[in-house]
This record gives structure tokens, sequence and C-alpha cells, in this order.
């Protein structure tokens, strides 16, 4: 199966096509609640693959013409299913999520000047980020909270350094200095 990087990584798409299994890791980013993708090809058949936010899942569902031994897991598992023309699975969604808002394209030629994430790791009840930006410059980011509050009233509290919590947004102040500079940020949700 020919993908690229972009593709691969937004749906996360590893196929087994001996097999017929394909291995879904989707990383929609935070402000997308719906993806979808045409005419993957796994052997001989050609698949559809929808993926859909539900509260704190993501849905993905995988449609074929043809019935076949569809096996969709999101780890190297063994799989008897039956031959179907669909399946859907329900992977769980990390705690909270973070994107960066849609930056416009710089000009052909012209050096980036775009933020980005170059480093984000999940611990136990925290979220850390490192980010990269022009100094001196400010950039919102996307924040999804993906927990139900215990007492079923409103979403549980999230804790934010390095950054101020502005809604469902983080504003992020990127130090003085040139160039590229550092900022880190970390989110936590104390039980």
């Amino acid at each position: 199966m020919v993908l690229s990087p972009a593709i691969r990584g937004l749906f996360g798409i590893d196929a087994d096509a001996p097999h017929r299994t394909l291995h879904l890791q989707p990383h929609l980013p935070a402000s997308w609640d719906f993806a979808e993708i045409r005419n993957v090809r796994l052997g001989n058949d050609l698949y559809e693959i929808k993926l859909k936010r539900d509260r704190n899942h993501l849905l993905a569902t995988v449609r074929s013409a043809q019935p076949t031994v569809l096996c969709l897991n999101s780890h190297n598992e063994t799989c008897h299913d039956p031959s179907t023309t669909a399946r859907t699975i329900s992977l769980p969604l990390p705690p909270i999520e973070v994107s960066l808002a849609e930056q416009p394209l710089p000009q052909a030629g012209s050096p980036t000047s775009q933020p980005r994430v170059i480093d984000e790791s999940y611990q136990t009840e925290q979220l850390s980020l490192t980010l990269e930006g022009i100094a001196g410059t400010t950039v919102d980011l996307f924040l999804r909270n993906n927990m139900p509050n215990p007492s079923g009233k409103g979403a549980t509290k999230v804790e934010v350094e390095g950054a101020e919590r502005i809604g469902d947004k983080l504003r992020v102040n990127f130090p003085q200095g040139s160039g590229f500079v550092t900022q880190k940020v970390h989110i936590s949700w104390p039980k």
C-alpha cells in the first residue's frame, strides 16, 4: 500500500495485505470531528475509511464493495473475524488534545514563520508540549477536553502552565529573542 506520510499519519493506517488486516491508530487534529478517505487499496480490494468523534472515543468505520475478511484493531492482534463489507472499531481518545490553528501558507520561496509542535508527551494526568515559534509572537491553540466531569456537570478541571487558557483555546506567548524560540506548555487534569 502506498500512502503519503501525511495520510498515513492522520489515519494511522498500517496494512497487512496477506492477512487482510488494517491496524488503525488515527491522529485527527483536535479541532476535527470527522475525516474520510476513499479508495485505500489493500491487496485487490478498495476500502473507504471514516473517522468520527463520539464523546471520548473515535469511531473508525471501514467499508469495502466485496465481502472480505477484514480485521480492524489498534494493535498487532490476531484476527478471527468473518467476511463482511463493513467493520467499526471504537478507539479511546486521549483525555486532552491540542492542535495549532490553521496557518496561512508562506509565499513561495519565503522562509516559514509558522509555529509548530516539536514534542508532545502524555504522562498520567498530564500532557507536556514543546512549541516553537517566532520570538515575541503569540499563537492560539485549540484545546479539546475529552473527559466528562465525574459529577456530570461540565468538563473536568484542567490546569495549564506556560500558556493562558481562554475557553477552548490556549494562548501561547513566545519569549523575546531572535528567530525561532521554544515555549514549554504543561496541561494537567488532576482527579
